[in-house]
């Protein structure tokens, strides 16, 4: 047999036990005695052999042998995958099965006329007054039964004409068999199956995709119980009325993030269905299914929402925004957005927070409401937690003032119960003295953080977490 180098050497126990073999992998030699005379043999360190691989959207499995070795997406950009002495090294390709061509995407000429000024970013939450008011505990836990813990994870950038694309050529087509939505991202048409929707915006797949009819008896009731009986018709609706901070603090975030409405004063009966997922553990409605029926309602009439639905289609498709397009403002339920619903008093800031809760009594015609300020934190008044109901008393809150609480402070106003209504959380008919207050962007607040990487990287708070 001719002489080879590459040759390999198989060695058994039998072998290496006779020759009295010393392996030192440290120097990569293998030293063994024959005839009384020592033989030292050198083998060369492993040298991973590495194959790129530019997508694995239509492989599952590798075949090593007869073994068939399943391949998991990964989770970061980048990701090796070793087997045996073979590095696999591939990128992850987001969204692979519907990936677009970004050479495709054009600004169609519709959307080159500045209609921006219509479209409004959806809201996201703000750890820091979260955190300043006592209520991150509870809002996160509102967030983790209602199923949208994913949801929050990740803060991407939204721009108006992709926001414009999406939202005006929105349908939901509902079917048994295979449910549909359609939409535009800039000019390109998609229809999308409704499970990759879902997992595309991060919600949970549960319940009935059919829209709610009329006003289900339950969710009326539910808003009873976070609003100290106040009935849903009587008050309209009104997020303000609700009386624990991190339940209304966790409306504001569907109507304003979730669902997202321009007007995100009051709740909806779609609004309401999340909050009996998120304290009632209510799996009735799909709440993919909620939020694309209101995409398509928004397409008809509204100012245009949505631009993180937009943004997270966008990042499933694999392509980034129009040079052409436009980012939107960056807007938090922070402190500045807070003082504008009417959540905390226009004195307030992150170290000293007020506070607003309201009380209605009725007397024949007229209604009268009383307003109170209490100072946050007040976890024996407001957790979640410690309590076995949805809201608080006037006598309870009095109690917990004169056994040593925090500050409060009244306003009382009488007024006819018919004109007992509000169209804007920026606005009361039934608060004294109220001015409003300027409005201010988060972007521009002294608590925005600018650290943000250029379209379309997710930022998430690992405060979340």
């Amino acid at each position: 047999m001719p002489e080879d180098d590459n040759m390999s050497i198989i060695l058994g126990r039998p072998f290496l036990n006779t020759a009295g073999a010393v392996i030192d992998c440290n120097k990569g030699k293998v030293t063994f005695n024959v005839d009384d005379r020592e033989h030292t043999v050198y083998f060369l360190k492993r040298i991973d052999k590495v194959c790129g691989v530019n997508t694995i959207s239509n492989v599952r499995t590798i075949k090593v042998g007869t073994i068939d070795c399943p391949i998991y997406e990964p989770k970061e950009g980048y990701q090796n995958l070793m087997i045996g002495s073979i590095s696999i090294q591939f990128k992850k390709m987001e969204g692979s099965r519907h990936q677009l061509n970004q050479q495709e995407l054009e600004v169609q000429p519709v959307m080159r006329i500045h209609r921006e000024e219509g479209v409004y970013p959806a809201y996201y939450p703000c750890v820091d007054f979260m955190s300043s008011a006592g209520i991150l505990q509870d809002v996160r836990s509102l967030i983790f039964r209602a199923g949208l813990d994913d949801f929050v994870d990740g803060e991407p950038f939204q721009y108006a004409k992709l926001t414009m694309s999406v939202v005006q050529d929105f349908k939901f087509n509902w079917s048994r068999s295979n449910p549909m939505v359609q939409y535009k991202i800039y000019n390109k048409t998609v229809n999308l199956p409704f499970n990759d929707f879902c997992a595309a915006i991060r919600v949970p797949q549960w319940g009935s995709c059919e829209k709610i009819r009329g006003s289900p008896q339950e969710f009326l009731d539910l808003f009873k119980m976070i609003c100290h009986e106040r009935s849903f018709s009587e008050d309209g609706g009104k997020i303000s009325s609700i009386q624990l901070p991190a339940i209304r603090y966790f409306a504001y975030f569907i109507t304003k993030c979730v669902l997202a409405r321009k007007n995100g004063s009051k709740l909806s009966i779609q609004d309401l269905a999340f909050l009996a997922a998120a304290l009632q553990s209510d799996r009735t409605y799909n709440l993919g299914a909620l939020i694309a029926n209101r995409l398509a309602t928004n397409r008809e009439k509204g100012g245009i929402c949505g631009g993180l639905i937009a943004s997270r289609l966008l990042a499933m498709h694999g392509v980034e925004p129009h040079h052409l397009d436009i980012q939107l403002p960056i807007e938090k339920l922070d402190i500045f957005s807070m003082i504008k619903h009417e959540f905390v008093s226009d004195s307030s800031n992150l170290s000293n927070l007020s506070y607003r809760i309201t009380f209605y009594k009725k007397a024949w015609r007229i209604t009268k409401k009383t307003e109170k300020l209490v100072g946050l934190h007040a976890p024996a008044l407001f957790n979640l937690d410690s309590r076995e109901d949805w809201s608080v008393t006037e006598s309870a809150l009095n109690a917990y003032i004169e056994g040593g609480g925090h500050r409060a402070r009244d306003n009382t106003e009488e007024d006819e119960e018919h004109l007992d209504s509000s169209s804007d959380a920026a606005s009361s008919s039934h608060q004294v003295g109220h001015e409003e207050p300027p409005r201010f962007s988060s972007a521009t607040g002294p608590y925005y953080d600018y650290a943000m990487y250029d379209p379309p990287a997710w930022n998430p708070d690992p405060r979340w977490g």
